[in-house]
C-alpha cells in the first residue's frame, strides 16, 4: 500500500531472501511520468526481479506471510505444463 510501502518492499525482499533467492531487485511500477501505478484498491505495485527462484512453494509462503503484500505472482499448483514460445518454436516444461 502507498502507506509505508517501503517498509514493504524491505520485509518483500527480506522474504524473497529467505526463500533462498540471490540477490533480488525490487522497485514500485511506475508510469511513463515515473509515478507509482495505483491499483484500483488503491495500492501500489512492487516488480519483483528473481533470477532464480529455488523453492517457488516457500517463496510464495513467505511473501504471503508479508504485512502489506496483498497479492504475489507466484502461481503454485496451477499448472504442470508451461509453454514458452520463441521465434524458433516453442519449449515444453512439464512438471
Amino acid at each position: 500500500t502507498p502507506f509505508g510501502y517501503t517498509i514493504t518492499a524491505k520485509k518483500t525482499y527480506d522474504a524473497l531472501c529467505a526463500a533462498g533467492v540471490l540477490k533480488p531487485r525490487i522497485k514500485v511500477r511506475t508510469d511513463a511520468e515515473h509515478k507509482p501505478i495505483v491499483t484500483d484498491g488503491g495500492n501500489f505495485i512492487l516488480d519483483c526481479q528473481c533470477g532464480v527462484i529455488p523453492d517457488a512453494p516457500k517463496a510464495a509462503a513467505h511473501l504471503a506471510n508479508v504485512p502489506g503484500v496483498v497479492e504475489h505472482g507466484l502461481f503454485i499448483n496451477k499448472c504442470r505444463v508451461v509453454i514458452i514460445g520463441n521465434e524458433d518454436g516453442a519449449t515444453i516444461y512439464e512438471y
